[in-house]
């Protein structure tokens, strides 16, 4: 992909996956020594941060994986 605005936010939304990931899975990381606590503290705030940022971008993101809007809402997406 050619450098621009599309593969800066495809980085930005490849980089916030990523570092979901590893904090929804911090547990193992913790118990396992491969991170301490300092490490997954600063993951959840760059995640906040990264979180900030992209609140701006929703809806053109939205827009541009042609997600109608009925279906942003619907049940199926919705976490227990």
């Amino acid at each position: 992909m050619q450098d621009g605005a599309e593969k800066t936010m495809l980085d930005k939304i490849g980089r916030f996956y990523a570092l979901t990931i590893i904090f929804e899975n911090k547990g193992f990381y913790l118990e396992s020594d491969y991170m301490d606590g300092s490490k997954t503290k600063a993951i959840r705030r760059l995640l906040h941060k990264m979180t900030q940022e992209l609140r701006t971008e929703v809806e053109g993101l939205v827009d541009s994986f042609g997600i109608p809007f009925e279906s942003i809402r619907a049940e199926i997406l919705k976490e227990d």
